[in-house]
Parts: structure tokens; sequence; C-alpha cells
């Protein structure tokens, strides 16, 4: 059986360019994720929803993209197995800056789909569609997404002492003959934030992915120093306009690699000033090195693992 190579980058932006010609202030381009071998792509059906969802913020196809979703979710999955979809989000006007997502198709239901193609059409949501809605629960006053001090005032309370904290980062600047220097961070998060999110959207009574997206956008406008929190995206400035961005979404928490100029497909997967680990071919790509390397005992998710460059 022949599985669907992941399309090229040229390819991609060229079939988006049109699907977003009323942002000109963007370039969006969807692609399977091609950190992982074609191989583990079990169901073809992700490529289809690949297709289908440059339509999704149109209305489009949507019983068609239901159904694959509701295929994927019915068949017991592993890890490893699920089709990833990667959407990048890139401001022309901004040399090296753009925003990743890395996606899980059997991990998200039709709706969040939907809503995350709205957002990257017409951006974030305003604080009202944040914040929790009657019965006497504190609502935060009118405001403005693009105010980052108020919304951290107004989640930080209520996600107390089980937000998203940094227990551990280890810097280094790893060298090629072909590249240059980066500094990488390895972030390892604690592994009871997903349950505890979850916790504060029963008690507040709103959807727990509007409670991980805005906890999550929090910690990310500050790791990829942004002006403003981005929901449900990764933000990050690339330094080192030559290098490749890719990312792994295993449960919450995007993974985030850096391909070096001129390595072909080579990743390098450093947490101290030596290369603790060289993928030759983004076809090998282990899932469980991936745990490793990032300090996770085998068979626990990547949900609780960040990397950046810088």
């Amino acid at each position: 059986m022949r599985y669907p190579q992941p399309l090229g980058t040229e390819v991609v932006r060229t079939r988006l360019n049109a699907v977003v010609a009323t942002q000109p202030a963007l370039r969006v381009s969807l692609d399977l994720a091609d950190l992982l071998n074609p191989r583990q792509f079990v169901n073809p059906a992700g490529f289809e929803a690949l297709e289908e969802a440059n339509f999704i913020a149109n209305g489009e196809s949507e019983n068609h993209l239901r159904s694959i979703l509701k295929a994927d979710r019915a068949r017991p999955f592993k890890l490893d197995q699920a089709p990833l979809f990667r959407v990048t989000v890139v401001n022309p006007g901004q040399p090296g800056e753009c925003l990743v997502l890395t996606v899980h198709a059997a991990l998200l239901d039709y709706s969040s789909i939907r809503r995350m193609s709205r957002w990257l059409a017409e951006g974030p949501p305003s604080i009202e569609e944040l914040t929790p809605q009657p019965d006497g629960i504190d609502q935060p006053p009118s405001a403005s997404v693009a105010n980052p001090a108020y919304l951290e005032a107004f989640w930080k309370p209520r996600l107390r002492d089980r937000a998203p904290t940094l227990v551990a980062s280890d810097s280094s600047a790893p060298t090629s003959p072909r590249s240059e220097a980066l500094s990488v961070e390895r972030l390892v998060l604690g592994q009871d934030v997903p349950a505890a999110l979850e916790q504060l959207a029963v008690r507040l009574r709103i959807r727990p992915e509007v409670v991980i997206e805005v906890a999550w956008g929090l910690l990310l406008s500050k790791l990829g120093r942004t002006e403003t929190p981005q929901f449900g995206v990764w933000g990050e400035s690339d330094l080192v306009p030559s290098n490749r961005p890719l990312g792994i979404h295993g449960n919450l928490v995007p993974m985030r690699l850096e391909i070096r100029p001129n390595d072909s497909v080579v990743a390098h997967l450093t947490s101290t000033a030596r290369e603790r680990s060289q993928i030759c071919s983004h076809l090998d790509v282990s899932i469980f090195e991936l745990a490793d390397w990032a300090g996770l005992k085998r068979g626990e998710p990547l949900f609780d693992s960040a990397v950046r460059c810088r």
C-alpha cells in the first residue's frame, strides 16, 4: 500500500494562498507533518482530511471531515500512529517570524479544527469567548486579547499553583560546520498540569480546551517572546531564517525541533553542549528517542515537553 508523502512547502503554499487571499498580511500553509515515517500514517484518510481542512472556514465538506474524524476516534491508536497536520502561519513583513501548530487528528474533534481554522483566518477570539459564562461565576470586564497583562491577571489566580511551570531548563550552544551556533533550551513541564487544567474547566463550567489554550497561550507567549498571547498555536521567532521549524504535538504541548541549514532533514536533538542524538532522516524518527531525550520514562506521552531554539 502506498502512503501519501508530505507535500512540499511550495506546493502547500500555492494551494493555500488562494484560501487566504482575503488575508494578504499572512501566508498560511497546512501540511502533513513530515517528522514521522509515512508508514505510521495508518489511516490514509488523514491525507483526505488535509485536503478538506482547507475549506473548513467556509463551512464546506463538513460531513466528510466529520466522518473522517469520527472513524479515527473510534479506532484505537498509538501515539506514533495518528495522522498529524502541521499549520504554519508566516508574516512576510517580518522575516523569520512564524507560528507553528502540529495537530494530532485523532485527538481533535471537528469543532476544534473548525475553530482553529477560523482563528487563523480571523485572528484569536475575543476575551468574551475565552471566559466563563453565567451562573454567578466571576467574569472579567470586556477586554481585548491584545492585552496579555490583563489575560494573565485574570487566569493566573484561577490556574493557581497548578499552572504550567518551568521545572527544568538546560541551555547549550551546539555547533555544526555548516550552521551557526544556536542556543537550545530544554523545557520539561509538570506531569500533573493537564489534569489540573481539566479540573479547573469543570469548576468554571467551560470547555477544557479553552482553559488549556489560554494557559498555554500565556506560557508560550513568554517563551516565544511575543507581544500578545497566541492561542492554539506555538509562537516563535526564528532568528536564523534558513532554519526549518518542525513540531510534534503529542497531547497538549508542542515539541519543537530545529533543522539546521544545509543539513537536509538531519535533526539535532541536544540538551547538553555535545550532540545527544542525530536523526539522519525524517523518515527514521523514533517517538521513543524523542521521549528519551525529553527525559520521559518509556511509554509516557510527550505532552509535557517543549523545545525552543533562539
